[in-house]
């Protein structure tokens, strides 16, 4: 999957480990860019690649906040709100 653009909406977060989604105000321009690192198998008997392996995954979030108050810019970071 390539990059996937959405427009504006409400933004909810939910960290792992919790049960509910978290309310984190207006969001606008949201960007979900997820990438695979792929490393492929060589066999010296056969020329080319013979199979290819998933190695890593990396996914990157972007998003502007149009509510942007501390507590929910600290949401979106993944922190807690009552630290500020």
């Amino acid at each position: 999957t390539s990059k996937i653009e959405i427009g504006a909406g409400d933004l909810h977060i939910k960290a792992a480990g919790e049960a509910d989604f978290t309310d984190c105000g207006a969001a606008l321009d949201a960007e979900l860019n997820p990438t695979t690192e792929r490393k492929d198998i060589e066999c010296a008997q056969v020329p080319g690649p013979v199979k290819g392996e998933i190695v890593g995954t990396k996914v990157l979030f972007k998003v502007q906040l149009l509510e942007r108050s501390l507590r929910n810019v600290a949401l979106a970071m993944g922190g807690n709100p009552a630290d500020i």
